[in-house]
């Protein structure tokens, strides 16, 4: 029978070689779990302790408490939503499902899919000729709306606007024709609206750059 060196007798583990590593083996296991528990702790420790610190100054100034990462993921979320949908409503937005809109009109006029049908094809042709998508601005305000809109935001970026204020300044602006004849005034809005549909066109691009930001890290 093996025995400590003063005289207690060794634990059955160290008479096999695989047990003995293996117990080893979880003590190591266990002491850097603890370790790793301990810097976890010192580290939301540190970070407690920064945030009261930045809180405090951010009261001095009149400020109020910075956004924890879950607050900033949640508000990011929330304007993102608020985002999606002004695209929606707005004239670049994207095309809605023909058969989804004529089931809709369909709807509101007692199920004669027979005129649904017709009003959606006169939506695709009008959108077509306009260079618009069949969206939701189109079926509620039709395709000169979305003219003056986009001739609007057009000329507010080329002033250096941003997309967010020319979209803005396109739904409270007013279009006026420049000439000092009919004449004038028709040609100076058909070039305007020309050159607003070459540059924008169905506004793919806008959609992007209002949504290409990635979501923010928890």
């Amino acid at each position: 029978m093996d025995f400590h060196s003063d005289g207690g007798k060794l634990p059955d583990r160290t008479r096999d070689a695989v047990k003995r590593r293996a117990s080893n083996l979880r003590r190591l296991h266990r002491f850097r779990a603890r370790k790793r528990a301990e810097r976890e702790a010192a580290r939301k420790a540190a970070r407690a302790a920064r945030r009261i610190e930045l809180d405090a100054i951010r009261a001095s100034k009149g400020l109020p408490p910075a956004m924890t990462p879950a607050q900033k993921v949640a508000a990011w979320r929330k304007r993102r939503a608020a985002l999606k949908e002004m695209i929606r409503l707005s004239w670049f937005g994207p095309p809605l499902d023909p058969a989804e809109l004529a089931a809709r009109i369909a709807a509101e006029h007692n199920g004669d899919f027979s005129y649904a049908r017709e009003r959606v094809e006169q939506f695709k042709y009008a959108c077509r000729v306009a260079g618009f998508n069949l969206n939701e601005f189109v079926v509620k305000n039709y395709t000169l709306a979305a003219m003056l809109q986009r001739v609007l935001f057009h000329e507010a970026t080329e002033a250096g606007m941003s997309a967010l204020e020319a979209i803005e300044h396109a739904k409270m602006g007013r279009f006026v024709p420049q000439g000092d004849t009919d004449i004038k005034r028709l040609l100076n809005k058909q070039e305007r609206f020309a050159a607003a549909e070459q540059r924008w066109h169905e506004g793919q691009e806008i959609i992007a750059a209002l949504t290409g930001k990635p979501e923010p890290q928890e």
